[in-house]
């Protein structure tokens, strides 16, 4: 309810309207469990039908999932939590979790080597790297003085925060990330290093989801991908009876591009 933020927080209002479009099922399974949902037109507030949910966060209790949303947020960080808890201001959840995400150190020890070679091309597209002070975050470009995230352009400020995940150990092997539309805001000129750089977390164990409707951020990973990398493209439609459905090959240039 948080993340979708429906009128009064009604689940009900997240099913889709229309002949027979009274239930809305939701089923994410894993390898070791299935977490269940389902509510109707009916449903009151977020009283969902919940099955699973138990033994899925047993199971699950360690994974560490981050998810980035499209728009850019750690310019906004100063005060966001105080302020999204006292409803001054009206962001989806997810701004709060990547926020969070950013401020927290998970791994205290000494750079590995696998983490210093990220870290030192991320630092080198941004010509710096990333300092929190009293909830603000800044770039630091070596020893010049620390600049503040939104003087910094917003392209910039994305590799710098893939910088501060794997630099505090949010991104490591196991790991998953889910980053929504990576290349807004992003100089084309830098998607190349970004393929790059998320083809070799890949590589080392990150498992990877991205929302995009960038043509040249997708053939990019086709073109940099090497037999190390296990890629797959998925593409959402729309059928005559209206409902979604998707196609998913291994190669981009197999996806017929309808559009949903």
């Amino acid at each position: 309810m948080k993340v979708f933020k429906p009128d009064d927080l009604n689940i009900n209002r997240l099913v889709s309207r229309g002949k027979g479009g009274d239930t809305a099922q939701i089923d994410i399974v894993s390898d070791k469990s299935t977490i269940s949902a389902k509510f109707t037109t009916r449903t009151k507030k977020w009283d969902a039908d919940i099955t699973g949910e138990e033994r899925w966060e047993n199971v699950n209790a360690e994974l560490i999932s981050t998810f980035i949303p499209a728009k850019e947020i750690l310019e906004n960080a100063y005060q966001f939590e105080s302020a999204y808890h006292k409803e001054v201001i009206d962001f989806d959840e997810t701004y709060l979790d990547i926020i969070a995400s950013a401020k927290i150190n998970i791994n205290r020890g000494p750079d590995t080597g696998t983490k210093k070679k990220y870290l030192d091309k991320l630092k080198n597209i941004t010509l710096g790297t990333v300092t929190i002070s009293e909830e603000k975050f800044y770039l630091k470009p070596g020893t010049q003085a620390k600049i503040e995230f939104h003087l910094v352009a917003e392209g910039l400020r994305k590799f710098a925060l893939l910088w501060q995940l794997i630099k505090n150990g949010t991104l490591e092997k196991g790991t998953i990330l889910f980053w929504d539309e990576p290349e807004a805001n992003l100089n084309p000129k830098a998607i190349p290093d970004l393929v790059e750089i998320l083809l070799e977390l890949q590589r080392e164990g990150v498992q990877i989801f991205i929302a995009t409707h960038d043509y040249v951020l997708s053939k990019y990973f086709e073109i940099r991908a090497t037999e190390d990398n296990y890629i797959r493209y998925f593409s959402l439609f729309k059928v005559e009876d209206g409902s979604v459905s998707f196609e998913q090959c291994s190669n981009f240039r197999e996806l017929k591009g309808r559009i949903l």
